[in-house]
């Protein structure tokens, strides 16, 4: 919903403002212009400001835009970025304002909200980029995943775990697959055994995978599946592990 109210107030803005560059009116009354930018200029500023400080705490060290692009719970940076484009989109219609009564050319009024309905456009497009993995299911944590190998590799009777393939389908939500090549001694009670026990070890440090599915599986077979996979098209960046 977010992504449509940006869309289409970005398609009325640049639409306004090139009707206004082509039939340029001058302005009337600039001090209510200016009283009503500047109240919301503030306004958004303590919005802006509250919810850089919450996102800031929940990004840690890491930096701002690195965080968007790591974060799994869109809602976390939608605001942000939204009274971003808001306190933007006000200096830009304050510059045309000023511009217009400086110059005596109203047009520049007109230009700015194109640019501002540019700026709308740019922030949709990225909010529709950082969300869509999340609606298609991209990959969980890479981190997290690397743990989860790590977690599977430490067990008795495991030779390798072959490689981790996950999906994140909400910000708490992922589904893990791993291929493990197990102890050719093993009997297969014994690998059923070890997969409950890994399954148990590993969400109880990873609660957020609703669901780990343990494929036995030799590293031979794991890199013919993986050919495969390469030759139909799949990209290893789609949240595998190897």
């Amino acid at each position: 919903m977010a992504i449509l109210i940006f869309m289409l107030g970005a398609g009325v803005t640049a639409w306004q403002g090139v009707n206004h560059v082509m039939n340029p009116e001058p302005l009337e009354r600039p001090i209510v212009v200016y009283v009503v930018l500047g109240l919301s200029a503030i306004f958004e500023g303590g919005s802006w400001w509250v919810s850089l400080r919450a996102f800031r705490r929940r990004a840690g060290g890491q930096g701002l835009w690195e965080s968007v692009k790591r974060s799994k719970d869109p809602p976390n940076f939608m605001v942000l970025l939204e009274d971003t484009a808001a306190l933007i989109g006000l200096a830009i219609a304050a510059l045309g304002v000023w511009l217009s009564l400086r110059f005596d050319e109203p047009r520049y009024d007109g230009a700015a909200s194109i640019l501002i309905g540019l700026l709308l456009a740019t922030v949709a497009f990225v909010l529709a980029r950082e969300t869509k993995g999340l609606l298609i299911g991209e990959r969980a944590d890479p981190a997290m995943t690397k743990n989860v190998k790590r977690i599977i590799d430490g067990f008795d009777g495991v030779e390798v775990a072959n490689g981790l393939m996950t999906a994140q389908l909400a910000p708490n939500q992922v589904i893990a697959i791993a291929s493990v090549a197990f102890d050719d001694a093993l009997r297969a009670p014994e690998i059923e055994r070890l997969i409950e026990e890994i399954e148990a070890a590993v969400l109880k440090q990873h609660p957020e995978i609703g669901r780990l599915f343990v494929k036995p599986q030799t590293p031979e077979a794991f890199t013919e599946a993986r050919r495969q996979l390469f030759e139909e098209g799949y990209s290893p960046g789609a949240g595998e592990i190897g």
